[in-house]
């Protein structure tokens, strides 16, 4: 309650659920359309990340740089989207997942994934990105979760080029 009370009196409300899941990786195709790319793929990671977002993450994304390489899938010779893991306390985080639609979110995801046989793996999606059923097929348990809020949020529907499938964290977005 008290939380609920803190944000509705700053102004901000919910906007949707951030649905968790993790679990241990089990044996995972590797897709064909998706490669590593290293930092200097970083000004197309950003603007993809922008469009998105809808805000500069410049931060993030050179912290996430260092962490190593973005798994990328790209049309012809331009990178149409991406994603980054890093390790966090128990194992390991895939996200952000940034892409045009949810076929080129699961090739992303499915790549990484794909390295991680028998490690402990964490990804956070919006209720809305679709993914919760495929994650659970691939023994990515649904774990709990969050409601998302934004402050002065509206509720205009943005239909942007790229969408965020899967959030670098529940903080960060």
């Amino acid at each position: 309650m008290t939380a609920y009370l803190f944000t509705k009196n700053w102004g901000f409300v919910a906007t949707h659920q951030i649905v968790r899941h993790q679990g241990v990786i089990g044996h995972v195709d590797t897709p064909e359309n998706v490669g590593w790319i290293g930092r200097e793929a970083l000004p197309a990671i950003k603007a993809l990340d922008r469009a998105a977002f809808g805000a500069d993450r410049d931060a993030l994304h050179n912290a996430l740089a260092k962490e190593g390489p973005f798994a990328v899938i790209r049309n012809g010779g331009n990178i149409v989207a991406f994603a980054a893991t890093r390790f966090f306390g128990r194992g390991e985080v895939v996200g952000p997942v940034v892409a045009e639609n949810g076929e080129q979110a699961r090739d992303l995801i499915a790549f990484i994934l794909s390295g991680k046989e028998g490690r402990f793996v964490r990804i956070d999606v919006p209720e809305q990105a679709g993914l919760s059923p495929w994650l659970e097929s691939g023994a990515l348990a649904h774990e709990g979760g969050v409601v998302a809020t934004a402050r002065g949020a509206t509720s205009e529907a943005q239909t942007p080029e790229v969408r965020t499938f899967a959030l670098a964290s529940q903080v960060l977005g």
